[in-house]
């Protein structure tokens, strides 16, 4: 990882598999895996895994699209507690999500706020502010 590059600490949501935390760690990313690091909120409902994200100070990685509906109340669970939601478009297989991740990541802010949607040729804010 080159020096202007930004590391995270991020929580990844269940569905994100093992292998792309290992890939961010590798990346030299502070990662924990609700699978692995905080099964507490295994199956637990969404807004519960954001506030234990936001007490942390982690952004949430997720692939599934109830992070990235405009009127859905984890979107102002999200902006309220100033946390950061990214969540990854398009399949979710590692190889697919570390490519994203490869081509998107250094279009996020180095402290992120709200939500971004990141596919394989966009990186947009869903949230303002």
């Amino acid at each position: 990882m080159s020096k202007d590059r930004h590391r995270y600490r991020v929580l990844l949501d269940e569905g994100v598999p093992v292998s792309f935390g290992k890939y961010l760690k590798n990346a030299r990313h502070n990662v924990e895996h609700i699978k692995i690091d905080a099964q507490h909120l295994m199956g637990k409902d969404d807004s519960r895994v954001v506030g234990y994200a936001v007490k942390e100070k982690r952004i949430l990685i997720a692939t599934d699209a109830d992070f990235s509906h405009r009127r859905s109340d984890l979107v102002g669970q999200i902006v309220k507690l100033n946390g950061a939601v990214i969540r990854i478009s398009g399949s979710a297989l590692p190889e697919s999500l570390k490519i994203i991740w490869q081509r998107q990541a250094r279009n996020l802010p180095r402290y992120p706020k709200g939500i971004f949607v990141i596919g394989l040729n966009s990186c947009k804010k869903l949230t303002q502010g």
